[in-house]
């Protein structure tokens, strides 16, 4: 099966956990050699597809910008399956669906629970795993995605609490906000 047959076919799967098809596409390009004109085409159409998984703007972004995609692309897998960050604090944990400077998307439960935190002052911890740290041109994108799902999500400030953070940031990579011609 071609490279952009298989994505195809995982990008059809719209119920699969963002990151399932962040490490679906970490794994194609490791496994297939994608890269150059080839990844950056494939990672647009899954974007397109799922705008929604935050993974996958993380680790697209770092491969289409590096000079050795393949090699980084098995580096990525291992963060990417990392466990979240486990911490012992003394209010409410909530966890991040994506992260951005001061601001981050919280979806169903963590949202209300984050802006009833912040309504009873009750301290905070917001946990931002591995693979979430993406650009802020992504947040709308990611925002928009999981509303189209009928997820119910929000973008909070989180610059007066405490941030726990699972790995590094994703770079900006213009080329993924283009649409492809084909």
């Amino acid at each position: 099966m071609h490279p952009l047959e298989y994505l195809r076919s995982v990008a059809r799967h719209q119920r699969a956990d963002a990151w399932s098809v962040a490490i679906e596409f970490v794994d194609l390009v490791g496994g297939w050699g994608l890269e150059g004109a080839e990844l950056s085409v494939a990672a647009r159409r899954l974007l397109d597809r799922r705008p929604d998984a935050a993974p996958l703007w993380w680790s697209a972004a770092q491969l289409v910008l590096s000079p050795h995609p393949i090699d980084l692309a098995r580096d990525l897998r291992d963060e990417l399956v990392e466990p979240t960050p486990f911490v012992e604090h003394e209010g409410w944990q909530v966890e991040a669906t994506a992260a951005s400077g001061d601001e981050a998307v919280f979806v169903g439960n963590e949202h209300h629970r984050f802006l009833e935190a912040q309504a009873l002052e009750i301290p905070v911890v917001v946990v931002v795993p591995t693979g979430t740290r993406i650009a802020p041109q992504y947040i709308e994108r990611v925002v928009d995605g999981l509303t189209k799902r009928g997820d119910d999500a929000g973008v909070c400030t989180i610059d007066e609490v405490t941030v726990v953070e699972g790995g590094r940031s994703a770079p900006f990579a213009a080329e993924l906000l283009r649409r492809s011609a084909i």
